[in-house]
Order: C-alpha cells, then structure tokens, then sequence
C-alpha cells in the first residue's frame, strides 16, 4: 500500500470528539484530513465542498450519508462520504487513461491508498468501499469522473 511519509496516521485522532465513554465522528475534520490525504496526490486539485467549478484533475469531497447505533447500545456512528474525482471532458478519448491511476488499488495515484493510510489507535477507520464511473456535470460541462464511496467508522 502506498503510504506518503509525511501525513502522520496518528491524525486521525482528532476526528473524534470524546462525548462521555464513547467517541462521535467530528464531520467536519473528516472532511477536512479526507481532503487534506487527497492533497498528497501529485496535480490533484482537492476541493473539500461540492463546488460550482473545477480545473482536472479535481477532487471534490462531500458527506453522502450519516448512519446511527450500528453497533448495539449506541456504541458506534458511520459516515459515508463520496469522493468525486473527474479527469477530463467526457468527449476527451484521453479523460480514460487519465482516470485509470486514480482508480487503481495501489500507487502514488490511487485514490484508495491515500485515503486507506493506516492509523494509530481504535478510534476511527477509513475505508473506500467502491468506485463507479460516469459523466458528471460541473458548471454546465460534462467531465469523466469516478465517484469513490468511503465509509468511517467511529
């Protein structure tokens, strides 16, 4: 697994917030260290909000869902996120072979590894689930772009 030496896994942490003796994810940290794990990919341009324009290769992060007591007695809370990563025009022949890095499993690339880092501690994982392909549209354009889902789990 590719793993960039200067993002410390002990970052995670801080996502939680400690609410008596369980912890709760902090939304807008994980948002936050999501965008800042995709920032360590060389020419991505990392947006941590849904936005009205993007320069690819771009990232965009967003909350998709918030699931509640996925363990018994309200022992954990989830979180899925999707990330929206869009290379090109969809018309562009070239919007494909610039996608292929950022879905593959492994690499300085790959959208899975940088976000799958493994952390310090019980708190708080991260995990992408899948990734789909499809057209997206931004600003009245039409990029290629794969969609990731990824699911933290506090």
């Amino acid at each position: 697994m590719y793993r960039d030496p200067a993002r410390p896994a002990g970052r995670w942490r801080r996502l939680v917030v400690a609410r008596g003796d369980r912890a709760v994810i902090d939304l807008a940290a994980v948002l936050e260290e999501l965008a800042a794990r995709l920032g360590a990919i060389a020419g991505l341009r990392v947006k941590g909000y849904l936005a009205d324009s993007v320069a690819p290769p771009a990232a965009v992060v967003a909350v998709d869902e918030i699931l509640y007591d996925t363990t018994m007695g309200r022992g954990t809370d989830s979180a899925r996120f999707l990330v929206h990563v869009l290379v090109g025009r969809s018309s562009d022949r070239a919007a494909t072979a610039a996608l292929s890095p950022y879905v593959a499993g492994d690499g300085p690339q790959s959208i899975k590894a940088a976000l799958e880092v493994a952390v310090d501690g019980p708190e708080i994982s991260a995990r992408v689930e899948s990734a789909t392909v499809a057209t997206i549209t931004v600003g009245a354009v039409d990029y290629l772009a794969a969609t990731f889902t990824v699911d933290v789990i506090a």
